[in-house]
């Protein structure tokens, strides 16, 4: 049987006690997501965010609906109306849909898709990049609660 401390070698390096992200980073130098990001834009040639946002924009609501869930109904189209009389652009609209998506996929509650409307307008959350920091810091903040 190997000894223990080979056990924590690899190619020639003591990989410590830790997380798997601190073993990852140990051993190439960087995070496992910067790894994840590096690969994807030298595959597509954007960023992750850069991809998303390309993404978001190229999609009018209802048909971003209609992609991510492969079908649309009448409430939906309701809402995405609702919406954009509250004036939300469209592309904010597509990240307030992923924003409740998120919530839902980890079985969270999702907000409703019209009070979260009302309450982005409310806090002049109107570009693209005001949408995504606002969810980007939900999440988190949502999935360390969620995690611990």
């Amino acid at each position: 049987m190997a000894d223990k401390n080979e056990l924590k070698k690899f190619n020639g390096r003591v990989v410590h006690d830790g997380t798997i992200n601190d073993h990852f980073k140990e051993l190439h130098g960087i995070t496992i997501e910067e790894w994840n990001e590096k690969n994807f834009k030298a595959r597509t040639g954007m960023s992750s965010e850069e991809c998303y946002i390309k993404q978001i924009t190229n999609f009018i609501p209802v048909d971003y609906i209609k992609e991510r869930n492969g079908k649309i109904t009448e409430e939906d189209i309701n809402v995405v109306h609702y919406l954009q009389a509250l004036g939300l652009k469209e592309a904010v609209i597509n990240v307030l849909f992923d924003y409740v998506g998120v919530f839902s996929s980890v079985g969270l509650i999702p907000p409703d898709p019209r009070e979260g409307g009302k309450y982005w307008v409310e806090q002049n959350i109107s570009s693209i990049d005001k949408a995504i920091i606002f969810a980007r810091s939900k999440w988190i903040t949502e999935w360390n609660r969620y995690k611990d």
